[in-house]
């Protein structure tokens, strides 16, 4: 018993695995501002990911893994769902590395500029296709200021962000 309520168990799915492992709908993001590069490393629960880039792409049975064919279809939807904008010009990202680490996917994306990055928009859709609960939630840091701001994106009502290290 916890605060007075009783948890009952989750039954299990068609597999026999439980279900609403993670019921929560979430990505993490952490971008580093430094000089003309932005990095973001991005992470999502493995299942989920298999699931929006399976239903993006078309592709059943899809399962993430160490390959240059999955990174491409990764990229493909990520620029598709992440939006960075430097002075009025939108960057793609490139995948720099990646992995998994527990139950989820992870991606390092590079972001190249041109000049020394200060501000930026950016605006996160990542699964938004998938759920409808979908949060996203991204960490800047610009290291030469040292200045550090967490954004909140939701489903269904999305919005474009500005980040100004000035």
């Amino acid at each position: 018993m916890l605060c007075g309520l009783v948890l009952a168990p989750v039954p299990p799915d068609a597999r026999g695995e439980p279900v609403g492992l993670h019921p929560l709908h979430v990505s993490y993001s952490r971008m580093v501002l430094e000089g003309d590069v932005a990095l973001l490393n991005v992470r999502i629960f493995t299942d989920d990911l298999e699931n929006a880039l399976g239903r993006y792409h078309g592709v059943s049975g899809l399962k993430m893994r160490p390959d240059p064919q999955i990174d491409s279809l990764f990229t493909e939807y990520f620029n598709a769902q992440f939006t960075l904008t430097i002075a009025d010009s939108v960057l793609p990202g490139v995948i720099v590395e990646s992995g998994e680490s527990e139950d989820m996917w992870w991606y390092t994306m590079l972001f190249q500029g041109w000049e020394p990055i200060s501000t930026i928009s950016f605006r996160t859709e990542l699964l938004y296709d998938l759920f409808d609960d979908q949060r996203n939630i991204t960490r800047i840091l610009h290291t030469a200021t040292n200045k550090y701001q967490m954004y909140y994106s939701v489903a269904g009502a999305p919005e474009t962000h500005i980040f100004s290290a000035n």
